[in-house]
């Protein structure tokens, strides 16, 4: 029974399969360019990746004031248990596009996750894109 109950409770996977997957996940979380602050169902930050640290370091101005607009939106999610999609949040003057889920397992919400960028990176490289394009545009009148 005891080894069943494990079981179930491990989702059926063997130890180094749960290993496997734990390493991949901090490969992830360490590789991607977003920010990423993971609450539990008590709003306790329970992850923050080192993007979302660099982020949050270089625009703000050192207080907490900054992360307690995130943190914000995280409590708001656990409350609603409705995801906020492509939210700007300004921070010191700095707008962050953000994304901001709830996170259920088995039909109960037990957390929330708030990813975000710098919407000056996406600006600029909508800005590199358009300038591609008028580029290419030129290429064919002058053919």
């Amino acid at each position: 029974a005891l080894v069943k109950t494990l079981k179930r409770i491990l989702f059926g996977l063997e130890p180094w399969e749960i290993s496997s997957l734990f390493e991949q996940r901090q490969a992830i979380l360490h590789s991607v360019k977003e920010g990423v602050i993971a609450v539990d169902a008590h709003a306790e930050v329970s992850l923050i990746n080192e993007a979302a640290q660099k982020l949050l370091t270089e625009k703000s101005s050192g207080s907490m004031e900054e992360a307690s607009v995130i943190h914000a939106q995280l409590q708001e999610t656990l409350a609603t248990g409705r995801a906020r999609r492509d939210e700007e949040l300004n921070i010191n003057g700095h707008v962050l596009l953000s994304n901001t889920v709830p996170v259920y397992s088995q039909q109960r919400l037990i957390g929330a996750v708030c990813t975000f960028r710098d919407k000056t990176e996406i600006t600029q490289l909508l800005q590199r894109l358009s300038g591609m394009v008028n580029y290419v545009d030129a290429l064919r009148e002058r053919s």
